[in-house]
């Protein structure tokens, strides 16, 4: 049987490479795990690795040919049988010390694969979870928490910088982005000495090493050169996401930031512009102006955060123009290109006119995508869900394969630390037949910009669209004592209930603490509370969440300081 070898992934994720050095030739008997060839791309290279036994029929390629995914490259003849075989005597050859199993296995330690595995050892099973990188994935180490750092620390000097305000004179503050990111580092070490204090308190063990499908019951992991095999008995597979560039002209160079860089830039660069316009994004272009940067955002939409409220949208783009943050909405970005003076230029079209922006650095924070490269998830007979690009799980996270669980951004469906672990309690739960389903319907959303968005459930728009009548409760910001107090007194909280059925179905805020208040509406909506049972609620004078409060009493317009 004659198998064609093509290309699946690319080094850096490029839409091409050049083929590099040719290890093989026509005749050669080839094993599971040679490199055939390697692939070169400007940001680094990728081996090709054989996956099966047999003899090399043809190569149809040559070194410095240029090839993209899928293309065909390699035609080696072989059989099940043999592949069976290979496989078979590969498992049986391994040491004894480099073969583990548990009952749950975890392949990824980030916020759903912890916690997965963590709850599944409260449920009394052994546990394994294996992480390539360090333990609390992308949101701990390269996410949600190193940014609300930098968030702090720009907060911190925006107070010092209005310090007159509240009689305190004199007070100045010097930005240093050094000791920023070294504190942001010691935050982030913290919160992952924990995580690896809670896997010992819980017996799970963690190996350090990429996880990759071997069949329907085993992994291979590359751990320090070696490589080990992992039997499960149930799996649940948490690779998480990485950040995804989209296909224009230089978008894939050396210099080219992308959230990650942003993360450890030690000099604050003069100018910035950010490709974007969503949450890593504007986050992102906060901070950095904050900092000092020139920022200027480029995004496709025509409007930053296109699937939020239009009066939230509002107060945040107009913080950003007050904070000289430009933007640049409804384009479609054509290249980018390096200046004589050694900057970077924008080029797009916007309106039916190309435009140029330069400036000192380019970042994407256009989205990430699943981490799905090189898992060989079709050993484990688990499948890719064409819609979302992730692997198909349904209501339980389970996937095509028997006894094969998914979650966080593999999926694909609410790429969000919380909804991770949520997915992963869930999984961790229905391995011991509790049959759980996952409920979408109040997803909390936080985003740190200035003010900061909280979002829950239905927001006007989603009202709109699927024609459910609704009623808005709206109270500010402003007429709130706590916030006057603080001299935060920009946004409001809106909270939208049924029409009919005056069951709060949604809330979107906008202000100070906006991302801590949300969980308040969190429950009102998760248990399908009615406006007259929200209203029982007593809230402690004086806060900021008396907000919450008055904004539900406006939905029968008894606002009592509106």
């Amino acid at each position: 049987m004659k198998k064609e070898i093509r290309v699946t992934s690319l080094p850096g994720f490029q839409p091409s490479a050049k083929v590099g050095k040719i290890n093989i030739s026509p005749g050669d008997e080839v094993s599971e795990g040679d490199i055939l060839l390697t692939l070169e791309g400007a940001k680094g290279t990728k081996d090709l690795e054989c996956d099966l036994c047999g003899k090399v029929v043809s190569i149809e390629v040559e070194e410095g040919d240029e090839v993209k995914k899928e293309d065909l490259v390699i035609v080696i003849e072989c059989s099940e049988e043999d592949k069976k075989a290979e496989k078979e005597e590969k498992v049986e050859n391994i040491e004894v010390e480099n073969k583990y199993s548990a009952e749950v296995v975890v392949l990824g330690g980030g916020p759903g694969g912890y916690v997965a595995a963590i709850r599944a050892s409260q449920n009394g099973k052994s546990v394994i979870i294996i992480e390539e990188d360090k333990l609390g994935g992308t949101c701990l180490n390269r996410g949600c928490i190193p940014t609300k750092s930098m968030v702090q620390s720009t907060r911190v000097n925006d107070l010092i910088n209005s310090a007159d305000i509240f009689g305190i004179e004199n007070a100045t503050g010097h930005i240093s982005m050094e000791k920023i990111i070294d504190r942001k580092d010691g935050v982030v070490n913290t919160l992952v000495s924990g995580i690896e204090a809670s896997m010992k308190k819980h017996n799970i063990k963690v190996l350090n090493g990429r996880g990759r499908g071997y069949d329907e019951k085993s992994l291979v992991v590359d751990m320090d050169g070696k490589k080990v095999i992992v039997e499960f008995e149930n799996l649940i597979l948490a690779p998480g996401s990485v950040v995804s560039i989209p296909n224009f002209e230089g978008a894939f160079e050396d210099d080219i930031l992308t959230s990650d860089e942003l993360l450890e830039l030690k000099e604050i660069p003069e100018s910035l512009i950010i490709l974007g316009g969503r949450v890593i994004a504007m986050e992102f272009a906060f901070i950095y102006r904050k900092l000092g940067s020139k920022v200027t955002v480029i995004q496709r939409s025509n409007t930053i955060f296109p699937n939020i409220d239009e009066d939230i949208i509002e107060v945040v783009r107009d913080s950003a123009i007050e904070n000289g943050i430009t933007l640049l909405e409804g384009t479609s970005v054509k290249a980018i290109k390096s200046t004589v003076d050694g900057g970077k230029a924008v080029i797009f079209d916007q309106g039916g006119e190309e435009k140029v922006v330069a400036a000192e650095k380019v970042a994407i924070a256009t989205g990430r995508k699943p981490n799905l490269e090189g898992l060989d998830l079709d050993k484990l007979g688990v499948e890719i869900c064409e819609k979302t690009k992730g692997i198909k799980v349904d209501k339980k996270m389970r996937t095509t394969a028997e006894n094969i669980y998914a979650i966080g951004d593999a999926t694909n469906l609410y790429n969000l630390a919380h909804v991770a672990s949520k997915q992963g309690i869930i999984a961790a739960d229905n391995i011991n037949d509790a049959e759980i389903e996952m409920d979408y319907s109040a997803i909390p959303e936080a985003v740190f910009t200035e003010p900061e968005i909280g979002l829950v459930g239905m927001n006007e728009k989603m009202c709109k669209k699927e024609g459910i009548e609704y009623i808005v409760g709206k109270f500010p910001y402003m007429a709130n004592g706590k916030a006057l107090v603080e001299n935060e007194t920009n946004g409001f909280v809106k909270v939208i209930a049924d029409k009919e059925t005056r069951e709060i179905i949604g809330a979107g805020l906008v202000g100070s603490a906006a991302t801590d208040l949300l969980s308040v509406f969190g429950n009102l909506v998760t248990n399908k509370n009615t406006i007259d049972e929200a209203k029982n609620v007593i809230y402690a004078h004086p806060t900021v969440s008396e907000t919450v409060f008055e904004a539900i009493l406006d939905l029968d317009n008894e606002s009592l300081h509106k």
